[in-house]
């Protein structure tokens, strides 16, 4: 689809982002304010669905899955990475003077897929976000007080690392404490802003320490014990607190929580049988029938995502990258894979539902809960925990 006619199909819809600046300059306030007139009154917007069965065709190829991570796909040297360009289509990077003829052959392809050359294969990239990780996990004191998240951009084919002052004086440190790689961008980023929610399925709330926090539902799920529950976020709820939905009726306890080691996300068992959870999605306009799926997936960048929260509502945007790390200072850990998107994340939209649209089946697929938000080169973001990874580090299966 040509970008025109792409643009004209979304003008009528009204823009849920909000965008705002640290110190960006008059351009970049430009593009911020086209990017929020494509998403204006809330309407669920469709993944490109061929471009994204060629990436579901792509990944088959390399042997991952939207249950598992790139990093433990089988990634061919001449692999660059892939994203879904401005025309809905996907372009795949091939390392300069490698492979396209062999990777054609691996995965078939539609013949709108555009080819690229890159100077670094992903393979070369992923080490350098390793080494970085690695010090995160070290809990490198530079690190946690400077860097606010580092990731591969495969569309700039690059490992960019988001700095809270970028100057030359920080960007030596970094080399001389961190990193020394040419493969490495730097950028003005501010820190992960976690959003304390109310509702996004359902209003849940718990009191602890005094006072009565509040969150958004993500979605159902079961452990491995068979307790059946909804997963929500890890900074609202910890283990053993109980769950109150918006009348302060117990209604269920937390099992698990985690805002460390790569993911924040709860779980919270429900005991009460009046309140069984459910895949009916809140502000939907036929509640029966566009429900949640319980198939996961893991859109790449430029996807179009779909964000529900009690404060933001329905909001939509373009996946800006698929996969970060974003350190935590507080907890002096990270939080891995995380999706940063063009969706607006506002105070009371933590925990929420982050799922892909494919219109031609109606299908919601489960993408992950909403973190927050991130500024990001003067622009804010959603951040989103991905649901597979949620869903390994406790145990948890979708139902």
């Amino acid at each position: 689809m040509k970008a025109k006619v792409y643009l004209k199909m979304l003008a009528c819809l009204v823009g849920l982002l909000t965008f705002y600046s640290c110190n960006n300059d008059l351009e970049q306030d430009k593009n911020a304010s086209v990017e929020a007139q494509q998403v204006q009154n809330g309407q669920e917007v469709s993944l490109q669905e061929n471009a994204y069965a060629d990436y579901l065709e792509l990944m088959k190829s390399l042997n991952s899955s939207p249950t598992r991570s790139m990093s433990t796909a089988e990634i061919p040297a001449y692999y660059g990475g892939c994203y879904i360009n401005d025309d809905g289509n996907l372009v795949v990077l091939v390392k300069k003077g490698e492979g396209v003829s062999v990777l054609k052959t691996r995965a078939a392809l539609s013949r709108s897929t555009i080819y690229e050359s890159c100077q670094y294969s992903y393979k070369e990239l992923q080490q350098v976000v390793e080494d970085i990780r690695q010090k995160a996990l070290e809990g490198n004191n530079f690190l946690y007080q400077n860097v606010t998240i580092y990731g591969i951009s495969e569309k700039e084919n690059i490992v960019e690392v988001g700095l809270l002052h970028k100057n030359s004086s920080t960007i030596q440190e970094f080399k001389k404490k961190i990193c020394d790689s040419n493969k490495i961008k730097f950028v003005n980023c501010g820190k992960i802003i976690l959003n304390d929610g109310i509702d996004c399925a359902g209003e849940i709330k718990t009191i602890r320490d005094g006072k009565t926090h509040y969150a958004s539902i993500g979605y159902r799920a079961k452990d491995k014990n068979g307790n059946i529950g909804i997963v929500t976020a890890g900074h609202f709820i910890k283990v053993n607190d109980i769950l109150k939905d918006s009348a302060n009726v117990e209604i269920g306890k937390c099992l698990y929580s985690k805002e460390e080691y790569y993911v924040d996300a709860a779980f919270c068992s429900i005991t009460s049988k009046k309140h069984a959870p459910t895949n009916k999605i809140k502000f939907m306009k036929d509640l029966q029938k566009d429900t949640l799926s319980i198939a996961l997936a893991q859109p790449p960048k430029g996807s179009w995502i779909n964000m529900v929260g009690m404060v933001s509502k329905r909001s939509s945007g373009t996946i800006f990258n698929a996969s970060y790390d974003v350190p935590n200072s507080a907890q002096k850990t990270i939080y891995k894979d995380v999706i940063l998107a063009k969706y607006t994340s506002n105070s009371g939209d933590s925990g929420g539902i982050v799922y892909a649209l494919t219109k031609a089946t109606n299908t919601r697929y489960t993408v992950g809960i909403n973190l927050g938000s991130i500024t990001y080169n003067g622009i804010t973001y959603g951040a989103c925990i991905k649901a597979y990874l949620i869903n390994q580090t406790f145990g948890l299966t979708r139902y």
